[in-house]
C-alpha cells in the first residue's frame, strides 16, 4: 500500500490542455534533472578525480575521449533510466502525484534521484570493464 502523505498536484482546475501541459512539465522537472546531477558529481569529483581531457572536451581534431558511443555514455543513459523507474515505483510517483514512501518526506521524489542515480553511476564505475569504457581520457590529459 502506498504511503499516504498531504502531497497532491491536481491540475484539474486549470482549463483544457494547459492542465495536462503542466503536469507533464511537472514530471519532466521533477525526475529528469535529478540523476543528470548526481552523475555529474560522481563523474567529476569521484572518478575523474578532477581531472578532464580539455582537448576532448573541446573537440579538437583528433581528441575524441568523450564520445563514447555515437556521443552516448551508454552506462550514463542506464543509469538515468534505472534512477527515475525506481523513483516513480517506489519514491514518489508525479502523474497521480502521490508520495509511494516515507523517504520523500526527507528527501522529495527529485532529491533521492540525484542521490540514487549519482551512486549508481558510481557504483557502476567500480566495475572494470565500465570504468575502462567511463575514463577513456586518461590517455589524453593534458594538464595534470
Amino acid at each position: 500500500m502506498p504511503y499516504q502523505s498531504n502531497v497532491n498536484y491536481d491540475y484539474t482546475h486549470y482549463p483544457g490542455r494547459y492542465g495536462r501541459t503542466l503536469r507533464y512539465i511537472h514530471l519532466y522537472c521533477s525526475l529528469h534533472p535529478g540523476p543528470i546531477i548526481g552523475m555529474s558529481f560522481a563523474d567529476y569529483i569521484l572518478i575523474r578525480k578532477r581531472k578532464l581531457s580539455l582537448k576532448s572536451a573541446y573537440f579538437l581534431k583528433d581528441h575524441h575521449a568523450y564520445d563514447y558511443n555515437c556521443g552516448f555514455n551508454v552506462i550514463g543513459l542506464a543509469c538515468v533510466l534505472i534512477a527515475c523507474v525506481t523513483t516513480i515505483l517506489f519514491v514518489y510517483n508525479p502523474i497521480t502525484g502521490q508520495a509511494e514512501s516515507p523517504i520523500f518526506l526527507l528527501t522529495t521524489g527529485s532529491g533521492f534521484d540525484t542521490i540514487f542515480g549519482g551512486l549508481l553511476y558510481f557504483l557502476a564505475s567500480l566495475v572494470p570493464s565500465c570504468r575502462k569504457y567511463l575514463l577513456q581520457d586518461r590517455s589524453d590529459l593534458g594538464i595534470q
